[in-house]
């Protein structure tokens, strides 16, 4: 029997009208993944009866709670399905080459296909749950994306969706990397972590082990963490003891390919020092909140 190599697998998205449910028409969007850290499945939870034999042995058990789970390891770039992911973790659409997190969540499907055999995983009523993008000065600028969704099926033949391209613009690297502002700070940064968090929850209901949907079960989490250069104590003499919010934009890339990340009320943490083999660091966590003029706490731009 055939086996099939990470690198064989295709993997594309689409937005869903009804949650739960694939489109009828439109254009599933090839996403250019790591093969090796990407990976959908469907879980369940096992409940297991309190009652026992006398020889010890659990009496019964039952597979409960299905959803999917998975995550994709991409190379920021403007791209249609990355795009589309980002807005299902920030709950909110695109307008004009700008998202801001908001409540409005963004449910897509998800198939994976062989490109050499007629085998296929589809899994649906899938959420955003964690954006998570480094960047170092030698490195390139990663981007994983993590969601739940409620079920997945198997099939043997195609839908009747078109596939769309993946997109052909730059991917971003460190080199790319053209300002990383925090308030008035000066200073040489490394590298940066931007992670959104957005906490889900499957919704279950009496007489089927199918989730009935995907609830948020708690606020967005909005955090990111700079590592830069001690050449002064200007870092410590402006947030040692301040925690007064400060305005904080991470853009990679240019007009075409780029992006800005605006976190406009970002809270500092405590500056804290830290060391790599040639050099004194400085490190720092910023926490995003809500801004009055934004009306978010986080803002995203294509540039």
């Amino acid at each position: 029997m055939a086996t099939f190599n990470p690198v064989d697998f295709q993997y594309s998205v689409i937005k869903e009208t009804t949650p739960g449910t694939l489109p009828g028409a439109g254009s599933l969007l090839p996403l250019a993944v790591d093969s090796q850290a990407t990976l959908p499945n469907v879980e369940a939870d096992t409940i297991v009866s309190p009652v026992s034999r006398p020889s010890r042995s659990i009496e019964a058990a039952r597979r409960v709670n299905y959803r999917d789970q998975g995550s994709f390891a991409l190379h920021l770039m403007q791209d249609a399905g990355l795009e589309l992911l980002i807005s299902s973790v920030l709950s909110n659409v695109w307008t004009a080459g700008v998202i801001k997190g908001s409540n409005v969540d963004q449910p897509f499907s998800v198939e994976e296909r062989i490109a050499t055999a007629a085998q296929y995983r589809r899994f649906f009523g899938n959420y955003g749950t964690a954006l998570n993008l480094n960047v170092n000065f030698n490195g390139n600028a990663e981007l994983g994306i993590e969601f739940m969704g409620m079920s997945g099926v198997t099939a043997t033949t195609a839908t009747a969706l078109s596939y769309g391209t993946v997109g052909t613009t730059q991917k971003q690297t460190g080199l790319d990397v053209g300002t990383l502002t925090i308030g008035a700070l000066s200073m040489v940064y490394k590298s940066a972590q931007l992670v959104v968090s957005q906490p889900r929850e499957v919704q279950g209901r009496f007489g089927t082990a199918s989730a009935y949907g995907i609830g948020a079960s708690g606020p967005r989490d909005v955090r990111l963490t700079v590592t830069g250069y001690h050449e002064d104590l200007s870092a410590y003499t402006a947030f040692l003891a301040s925690d007064t919010p400060v305005a904080a934009t991470l853009t990679i890339g240019g007009a075409g390919n780029g992006f800005t990340f605006l976190l406009p009320r970002a809270v500092p943490g405590v500056p804290k020092g830290a060391k790599d083999p040639s050099a004194f660091l400085m490190q720092m966590e910023l926490v995003g909140t809500y801004d009055n003029t934004e009306a978010t706490d986080i803002k995203i731009t294509k540039l």
